[in-house]
Protein backbone atom coordinates (compact mmCIF):
# COMPACT_ATOMS: atom_id res chain seq x y z
CA UNK A 1 0.00 0.00 0.00
CA UNK A 2 1.14 3.40 -1.15
CA UNK A 3 -0.55 6.20 0.72
CA UNK A 4 -0.18 9.58 -0.82
CA UNK A 5 1.84 8.08 -3.69
CA UNK A 6 1.99 11.33 -5.70
CA UNK A 7 3.20 10.29 -9.22
CA UNK A 8 3.62 6.92 -8.52
CA UNK A 9 7.30 5.98 -8.47
CA UNK A 10 7.68 3.98 -5.50
CA UNK A 11 4.45 1.84 -6.86
CA UNK A 12 6.45 1.64 -9.80
CA UNK A 13 9.88 0.53 -8.53
CA UNK A 14 7.46 -2.11 -6.57
CA UNK A 15 6.06 -3.57 -9.52
CA UNK A 16 8.92 -3.94 -11.11
CA UNK A 17 11.15 -5.05 -8.00
CA UNK A 18 8.09 -7.56 -7.30
CA UNK A 19 6.47 -9.06 -10.16
CA UNK A 20 2.76 -10.02 -9.87
CA UNK A 21 2.52 -8.57 -6.45
CA UNK A 22 -0.85 -6.17 -6.09
CA UNK A 23 0.14 -2.52 -5.37
CA UNK A 24 -2.75 0.05 -3.96
CA UNK A 25 -1.36 3.00 -5.03
CA UNK A 26 -3.58 5.96 -3.07
CA UNK A 27 -3.35 9.60 -3.53
CA UNK A 28 -5.43 12.61 -2.70
CA UNK A 29 -4.19 15.32 -5.00
CA UNK A 30 -6.88 14.70 -8.48
CA UNK A 31 -3.77 16.50 -10.10
CA UNK A 32 -0.89 14.28 -8.93
CA UNK A 33 -3.03 10.91 -9.45
CA UNK A 34 -3.83 11.65 -13.22
CA UNK A 35 0.01 12.36 -13.78
CA UNK A 36 0.30 9.11 -11.63
CA UNK A 37 -1.71 7.10 -14.08
CA UNK A 38 0.05 8.39 -17.19
CA UNK A 39 3.71 7.03 -15.72
CA UNK A 40 1.56 4.36 -15.15
CA UNK A 41 0.79 3.73 -18.88
CA UNK A 42 4.29 4.74 -20.09
CA UNK A 43 6.78 3.05 -17.59
CA UNK A 44 4.52 0.12 -16.94
CA UNK A 45 3.42 -3.11 -19.29
CA UNK A 46 -0.07 -4.21 -19.54
CA UNK A 47 0.69 -6.86 -17.43
CA UNK A 48 2.15 -4.81 -14.74
CA UNK A 49 -1.12 -2.66 -14.59
CA UNK A 50 -3.42 -5.10 -13.83
CA UNK A 51 -1.13 -5.53 -9.97
CA UNK A 52 -1.29 -1.91 -10.22
CA UNK A 53 -4.32 -0.40 -8.56
CA UNK A 54 -4.59 3.67 -8.21
CA UNK A 55 -7.13 5.17 -6.08
CA UNK A 56 -8.13 8.90 -5.48
CA UNK A 57 -9.16 9.24 -2.10
CA UNK A 58 -7.67 10.45 1.18
CA UNK A 59 -7.13 7.76 4.31
CA UNK A 60 -9.02 9.17 6.83
CA UNK A 61 -9.62 7.69 10.33
CA UNK A 62 -11.64 4.79 11.83
CA UNK A 63 -14.38 7.81 12.24
CA UNK A 64 -14.48 8.92 8.79
CA UNK A 65 -16.69 5.49 8.54
CA UNK A 66 -19.52 6.69 6.68
CA UNK A 67 -17.01 7.41 3.68
CA UNK A 68 -18.62 10.52 3.69
CA UNK A 69 -16.11 13.34 5.08
CA UNK A 70 -13.76 15.60 3.11
CA UNK A 71 -10.54 17.87 3.85
CA UNK A 72 -9.28 20.76 2.13
CA UNK A 73 -5.75 20.76 0.85
CA UNK A 74 -3.36 22.41 -1.01
CA UNK A 75 -2.21 21.59 -4.41
CA UNK A 76 1.64 23.00 -5.16
CA UNK A 77 2.09 22.49 -8.69
CA UNK A 78 5.47 23.21 -8.62
CA UNK A 79 5.97 20.19 -5.92
CA UNK A 80 3.77 17.99 -7.63
CA UNK A 81 2.51 17.05 -3.91
CA UNK A 82 -0.60 18.18 -1.52
CA UNK A 83 -0.47 19.21 1.61
CA UNK A 84 -2.46 20.46 4.70
CA UNK A 85 -1.15 24.22 4.85
CA UNK A 86 -1.84 25.29 9.04
CA UNK A 87 -1.40 28.64 7.31
CA UNK A 88 -3.08 28.96 4.51
CA UNK A 89 -2.55 33.22 4.32
CA UNK A 90 1.05 33.19 4.13
CA UNK A 91 1.72 29.65 2.19
CA UNK A 92 -1.08 30.14 -0.66
CA UNK A 93 0.23 31.50 -4.39
CA UNK A 94 -2.85 32.76 -5.49
CA UNK A 95 -1.46 32.36 -8.93
CA UNK A 96 -0.68 28.80 -9.07
CA UNK A 97 -1.68 26.93 -6.25
CA UNK A 98 -5.13 24.78 -6.28
CA UNK A 99 -7.37 24.59 -3.35
CA UNK A 100 -8.53 20.71 -3.24
CA UNK A 101 -11.66 19.23 -1.82
CA UNK A 102 -10.65 15.25 -0.99
CA UNK A 103 -12.73 12.74 0.08
CA UNK A 104 -11.73 11.39 3.06
CA UNK A 105 -12.04 7.13 3.25
CA UNK A 106 -11.07 4.55 5.60
CA UNK A 107 -7.92 2.47 4.60
CA UNK A 108 -10.42 -0.46 4.78
CA UNK A 109 -12.75 0.65 2.48
CA UNK A 110 -10.29 1.65 -0.19
CA UNK A 111 -8.60 -1.87 -0.11
CA UNK A 112 -11.99 -3.21 -0.16
CA UNK A 113 -12.34 -1.28 -3.80
CA UNK A 114 -9.09 -2.13 -4.67
CA UNK A 115 -8.76 -5.66 -3.96
CA UNK A 116 -12.24 -7.37 -3.62
CA UNK A 117 -11.21 -10.33 -5.07
CA UNK A 118 -8.45 -10.68 -1.88
CA UNK A 119 -10.98 -10.14 0.93
CA UNK A 120 -12.27 -13.19 3.08
CA UNK A 121 -16.03 -13.73 1.97
CA UNK A 122 -17.98 -11.64 4.50
CA UNK A 123 -15.88 -8.76 4.48
CA UNK A 124 -18.22 -5.38 5.19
Amino acid sequence: VDVGSALGLTSILIAYSYPETTVVSIEPASPSWLIQNINFRCNLSHHQRQYVHPILAGVGTKHHGDNDSMMKMIWKPSMTTATRSWNPELEFDFAVDMELLVHLRTLKAILAEATPEDLPLGTP
